[in-house]
C-alpha cells in the first residue's frame, strides 16, 4: 500500500510541475501544494478577526478526524465535500483517485487535512497556545508521529453542520455596531443579532439600524472594527437546530 502511495505522490508532483502560475499568487499556492503532497497529515491553520473555535473537514477525512476534533475541541465543526480550502485541496485527489480505480486497484487515503479556525486574531495568549499544542501534540502520538499519551476514547460531544450553511450577515448602512450577544450564543431566525449606529443622526430613536438574523444558528464570527461600512459582512451564523442557550 505504501508502494501505492508513492506512484500516486509521484503523480501529483507531475501535474503540479506541470501547472504554469499565471501570477505570484497562484505561484504561492502551488509551491505549497508541492510541499504538502508528501504530507499525511496536513494541518491548515488560521484564523477570522473575531470568532470562537472553529473546525473545518471533509467528508472523506471526516472519520480519520474525530479523534483529532475531541483533542481540539472546537465551539463548531463545518463538513464541506467542496475543496473551497486548502485542506480540501490537498485531501480531494486521493479521495478521487480512490473512486475512479474502484475495488480492483484500492487507493488509501494518503492524505488526511483539516482547517482549524483558531478563533480571532486577538486571542493570542500562552494559555490558548498551550492547550492549542497540547491537543496537537496528542493527536501526533495517537497516529505515531510523535511518542506521547493521549486517550484512545476521546470523543466529541457537539454537532457539525455543513460548511455551506453559513450566512453571512451584511449592514445595509454604515456607523457603529454593537452585538446584543456573544460568539457562541444560539440564536433563532428574526433575533436581533447586531445594531448599526448612526452617530450623526438627528433622533437618537431613529439612530439604530437592526440585523435580524435570517436562520437559527450560532454566532460565531464577527468585525474587529466597531466603525463599519455599508455592505460589509459584519457577523457570521453557522447553521443549527439549538435554541438560544
Amino acid at each position: 500500500m505504501r508502494k501505492r502511495i508513492r506512484r500516486c505522490r509521484a503523480a501529483l508532483k507531475e501535474t503540479l510541475d506541470a501547472l504554469r502560475p499565471a501570477n505570484e499568487v497562484q505561484s504561492l499556492q502551488t509551491t505549497l501544494l508541492k510541499l504538502a503532497v508528501d504530507a499525511d497529515f496536513v494541518v491548515d491553520s488560521h484564523s477570522e478577526l473575531v470568532a470562537i473555535a472553529g473546525m473545518v473537514v471533509a467528508p472523506w477525512c471526516e472519520t480519520m478526524l474525530d479523534p483529532f476534533i475531541a483533542e481540539i475541541d472546537p465551539d463548531l465543526v463545518h463538513v464541506t465535500d467542496t475543496p473551497v480550502l486548502f485542506d480540501g485541496t490537498c485531501s480531494k485527489p486521493w479521495h478521487d483517485l480512490a473512486q475512479q480505480l474502484g475495488e480492483c486497484f484500492p487507493i488509501p487515503q494518503g492524505n488526511v487535512s483539516v482547517t482549524i479556525e483558531m478563533r480571532g486574531t486577538a486571542d493570542v495568549s500562552d494559555e490558548l497556545a498551550r492547550g492549542d499544542a497540547q491537543a496537537i501534540f496528542r493527536h501526533l502520538a495517537r497516529i505515531g508521529v510523535v511518542e506521547g499519551e493521549y486517550d484512545a476514547d476521546a470523543k466529541w460531544e457537539g454537532e457539525k453542520t455543513p460548511h455551506e450553511a453559513i450566512s453571512m450577515m451584511r449592514t445595509p448602512v454604515g456607523g457603529v455596531i454593537v452585538y446584543p450577544y456573544p460568539l457562541g450564543t444560539d440564536v433563532q431566525a428574526g433575533d436581533v443579532i447586531a445594531e448599526i449606529i448612526d452617530p450623526a443622526a438627528d433622533d437618537p430613536a431613529q439612530a439604530r439600524t437592526q440585523i435580524h438574523a435570517v436562520r437559527p444558528g450560532r454566532l460565531y464570527a464577527a468585525v474587529s472594527n466597531r466603525l463599519v461600512r455599508p455592505n460589509d459582512i459584519v457577523i457570521k451564523i453557522t447553521a443549527n437546530d439549538c435554541a438560544r442557550r
